[in-house]
């Protein structure tokens, strides 16, 4: 099975921050799928971050979807500079594994944005979905839609106009995020001893 942790040369740094950016990745989109299924366990502060952060379950799952894209480009990114074999004790499965779950968290976050996010006012009129083909005129902001989340909702953002560009936008997403780190786990694989 071919391997891909670095043995001391020149690019190993590439391919270290691989992994430790692919699993940090992992968790917290973990995280934010968890909560954006428990909106209210989420108190708006990270651990072991003292920033005042004015963060709610909204914020996760809108731009969560877009910043795995980002990241995604910075493993592909990664994955091109590997120049040299490289090679380790960690196999090429695992890392195909964590892209793969990537992508799935990509997609969950992506679909919440549909089934529980909503317009203002718009709970009960089949959520997200509306704004695929439609546009609300003026800054609508945006709802979670479970209940206990009034709270939640007086801090959730505004949806970008126009709408349907944000939620075709949720769509295309994982199909980036996963397209990517195909790339990327392509790369590194044509490069492993």
């Amino acid at each position: 099975m071919a391997q891909i942790e670095p043995t001391g040369n020149a690019k190993s740094a590439s391919a270290k921050a691989i992994w430790k950016i692919s699993g940090t990745v992992l968790a917290l989109l973990a995280l934010s799928a968890f909560v954006s299924r428990a909106p209210t366990t989420f108190t708006g502060t990270l651990p072991l971050v003292s920033l005042p952060l004015n963060l709610n379950v909204v914020y996760l799952i809108v731009f969560g979807p877009p910043a795995a894209v980002i990241v995604s480009v910075v493993i592909w990114y990664l994955s091109r500079q590997l120049k040299v074999p490289v090679a380790s004790d960690i196999g090429q499965l695992p890392l195909a594994v964590i892209f793969v779950l990537i992508t799935a968290l990509t997609a969950f976050l992506s679909l919440q944005y549909f089934v529980v996010l909503a317009p203002a006012g718009h709970c009960s009129d089949g959520g997200g979905f509306s704004l695929l083909f439609n546009n609300l005129d003026g800054t609508t902001q945006i709802n979670h839609c479970m209940s206990g989340t009034e709270e939640i909702n007086k801090a959730a953002p505004f949806y970008m106009y126009p709408q349907a560009a944000e939620s075709w936008g949720m769509i295309i997403w994982p199909i980036l995020t996963g397209g990517l780190l195909y790339r990327a786990w392509t790369s590194i694989g044509r490069k492993t001893l």
